[in-house]
């Protein structure tokens, strides 16, 4: 009974897991199925299945909130987690090609009066041999993407969206290996085409943060997610999420492990999934 209760439980979060559609309809229909402490089922929503006997037993949906990622016993999915301008994330992932690809769903809390970086592999005394050096971040009232060396803005493109505190989605893209050498962010190319030498690996990349000596700048405002593309194969799938500790920070999807500040005092937690 228990196999069969279970394979129809892992059934549902299959489905849900496919698409951002299909787990945004089975949202809808679990709205009905609200949890059931008593019945052991903690989740925001859960499924009801009966037993022959018709005993109940709810199970948690995964993704019934609207985003299907089946994470892990012990942590649950926030919608986001939020950085006050001391925190950051050390993602591990270097950008061992040229071609390297960023997405970003982020908000910006206040107005950046100053830069903010969402993310960056930059650092002090980088030489034109190092691959992939790039900074995404906001500014004013655009968010910029821009490539460096040793100090010196060498290719940069810009976005100005309609309203720069509003949930945003970024994606940019920096491809070396062509004959043009370029560097979009959502589709708006750079100015200038970006003169790279020999290759070599230097700094991982740093989620809310640009590691650049005395002046490094922190980035304050929410993150929905974070995807780091090497060669068209996912290196880093950054969930915001909290340890049954309550110790909130990003869960790679990829690695399987749990991101948490490598800066000082505490993300803020966002809802939960």
């Amino acid at each position: 009974m228990e196999t069969r209760l279970d394979a129809a439980v892992a059934a549902v979060d299959t489905v849900v897991t496919q698409t951002m559609n299909q787990a945004q309809a089975i949202d809808t229909i679990a709205t009905s199925k609200q949890t059931r402490p008593d019945e052991g089922c903690t989740a925001k929503y859960c499924l009801l299945v009966e037993d022959e006997d018709g005993t109940p037993h709810w199970y948690p949906i995964a993704g019934a909130n609207g985003v299907a990622h089946a994470l892990p016993a012990g942590y649950t999915e926030l919608q986001y987690i939020e950085s006050r301008g001391t925190q950051y994330i050390d993602t591990g992932v270097y950008a061992s090609s040229n071609n390297v690809e960023i997405y970003l769903k982020t908000q910006l809390v206040g107005k950046a009066t100053k830069e903010e970086d969402l993310i960056s592999n930059y650092g002090d005394g980088l030489s034109a041999s190092t691959k992939g050096r790039l900074v995404i971040g906001y500014y004013t009232d655009y968010i910029f993407a821009y490539a460096r060396n040793s100090g010196s803005v060498e290719n940069n493109a810009k976005m100005a969206p309609t309203n720069i505190n509003d949930v945003l989605e970024i994606y940019a893209k920096y491809d070396y290996n062509n004959s043009t050498k370029t560097l979009t962010i959502n589709g708006i190319s750079s100015t200038a085409p970006y003169t790279h030498g020999a290759s070599t690996d230097a700094y991982t990349f740093d989620l809310f943060r640009q590691k650049d000596g005395s002046s490094t700048s922190f980035f304050t405002g929410k993150m929905y997610n974070c995807k780091i593309i090497i060669d068209g194969i996912l290196a880093f799938n950054g969930i915001p999420a909290k340890n049954s500790d309550g110790v909130v920070g990003l869960y790679d999807m990829v690695s399987g492990q749990f991101f948490t500040n490598a800066g000082t005092g505490d993300f803020t937690a966002g809802p939960d999934m």
